[in-house]
């Protein structure tokens, strides 16, 4: 079923973004005393302003560790989603401050988000639970979601959060400051960079995801990486226990048996009914690729089913309805991001174009699915097509890739040598998404756990203008060398 898959050109004139004026109001912060870090203060406002006659409101932050410098230019975290909303009780901002030591962090919640006004959601029936639809259930779901919404979603795009980001630092009285941005976040950052936003002075972009573009192949090819990360280390090297290695050869031979006695679980407030086959199972494994460290949790999570299939299908469950939750909440603005790429018109994987089977039947609704959505075919420029003129970036700029990113492949930041040059590219290649915040899980692989350890140090190496030390062999002057 489809919700389961669900990551100045120099202007010559006043920019866009100064068009509009700006209000901020100071408010209370939404986080808890256990979101920032010790000697932490955090100052937020509520952020007014009008376009195309919609009225927006969002909240903005401005973190200061007790060690902040007076020297050091602030870092505007640009969050990914779209959904992720940092200005907000839970917000991940503990981990950002952790990646740049002695600055002040400033960020908001994109428009459209949790916690900012309009929010384009939509009502959906119980059966929006269920694990299969028929293609006109799929078809209504979708088609009663985009005529519910009465906002233009053309206005919720990057280039328009990317004028936000510049109206917040204008109205904040900020000169320079530099952007750290992640996954859909990237998208934002990229347009600031082709703008020359004046008040940039670097960017680092984290997972880049690649304006105008969906990438189901390059999408497949980067699942067939990151199972093939897990394959080797847990069966190959057989870092798994013995009890698993003595009784699969591989990890296909591991999810066989999911087609004989699938995981039958029941998932949502409604309880619905749902049975994981062998490609199912394989989809979810190749899902801990959003987590930079999913190569350490795939060999975790297929010893831990093998000692008790009950107690790790509560976990699975977890994630399922967590990811499903997070795809309900922010249907609109998924769709509209996902929806307006040529690659929607283009021709679905089929079986054979990948080692690990995938389920085809997602791959074709996606496309389907789309071109319902974005009925008037509406199209989002490429950020780099044909015409695109290579130049040198205006600020310091570092590339992160997890080599095994199923979310933003590879290959998406690749296209960036045909429009920046002087690039600081680093890669990660058994590491999945978000590769600046390293290392949760327990690893066994001495590599992996290597390259987990570099990601953040990385960051704080490039910020700071330090030396990479034994981080530097995963770096790269282009992306295919």
């Amino acid at each position: 079923m489809i919700w389961r898959s669900f990551a100045l050109c120099t202007l010559l004139v006043t920019p866009a973004w100064a068009d509009i004026s700006v209000k901020l109001t100071d408010v209370n912060c939404p986080y808890s005393a256990n979101d920032l870090p010790p000697d932490t203060t955090a100052a937020c406002s509520t952020m007014a302003w009008q376009d195309a006659s919609i009225d927006f409101r969002t909240t903005v932050a401005v973190l200061k560790p007790g060690n902040a410098r007076t020297d050091a230019a602030p870092i505007v975290y640009i969050p990914g989603g779209p959904g992720d909303a940092p200005v907000n009780k839970g917000g991940n901002v503990a981990s950002i401050l952790s990646l740049f030591p002695g600055r002040a962090l400033i960020t908001l919640n994109p428009r459209g988000v949790k916690g900012a006004t309009p929010r384009p959601t939509c009502e959906f029936a119980e059966d929006f639970w269920d694990e299969d639809h028929s293609v006109e259930r799929e078809t209504e779901i979708v088609t009663d979601c985009r005529d519910s919404v009465t906002f233009d979603l053309a206005r919720f795009d990057a280039p328009h959060l990317a004028q936000d980001v510049s109206r917040m630092i204008e109205a904040l009285g900020i000169k320079r400051a530099g952007v750290f941005a992640i996954s859909y976040g990237t998208e934002s950052a990229l347009h600031l960079l082709a703008d020359k936003a004046p008040w940039m002075d670097m960017a680092i972009l984290d997972s880049v995801s690649l304006p105008g573009v969906i990438g189901s192949f390059e999408r497949l090819e980067a699942r067939d990486r990151f199972l093939g990360v897990i394959d080797r280390l847990c069966f190959a090297e057989k870092q798994c226990a013995s009890s698993v290695t003595s009784q699969y050869e591989n990890l296909l031979d591991w999810t066989a048996q999911f087609d004989d006695e699938p995981l039958d679980l029941k998932l949502g407030p409604h309880k619905k009914e749902w049975s994981l086959d062998s490609k199912d199972m394989l989809g979810f494994v190749a899902s801990l690729a959003s987590y930079p460290d999913g190569a350490g949790y795939g060999p975790l999570l297929i010893e831990a089913f093998e000692a008790s299939r009950k107690s790790t299908a509560v976990w699975i469950k977890s994630e399922l309805e967590n990811g499903f939750k997070y795809a309900s909440e922010n249907f609109a603005l998924l769709y509209a991001a996902f929806s307006d790429s040529d690659e929607r018109n283009l021709p679905t994987p089929k079986a054979g174009d990948t080692h690990y089977p995938f389920k085809i039947d997602d791959q074709e609704a996606f496309a389907r699915l789309f071109r319902v959505w974005n009925k008037d075919n509406r199209t989002e420029a490429r950020f780099i097509g044909a015409d695109t003129r290579k130049e040198p970036a205006h600020v310091p700029v570092l590339v992160l890739s997890g080599g095994a990113d199923t979310l933003t492949p590879l290959e998406w930041a690749t296209e960036l040598d045909r429009r920046f040059s002087s690039l600081t590219r680093f890669v990660f290649p058994h590491l999945g998404h978000a590769v600046a915040f390293g290392k949760d899980a327990d690893v066994k692989d001495k590599e992996v756990a290597m390259q987990l350890n570099c990601g953040p140090k990385v960051v704080r190496a490039f910020a700071s203008g330090k030396s990479y030390n034994e981080c530097e062999r995963y770096m790269r002057k282009a992306l295919d060398d």
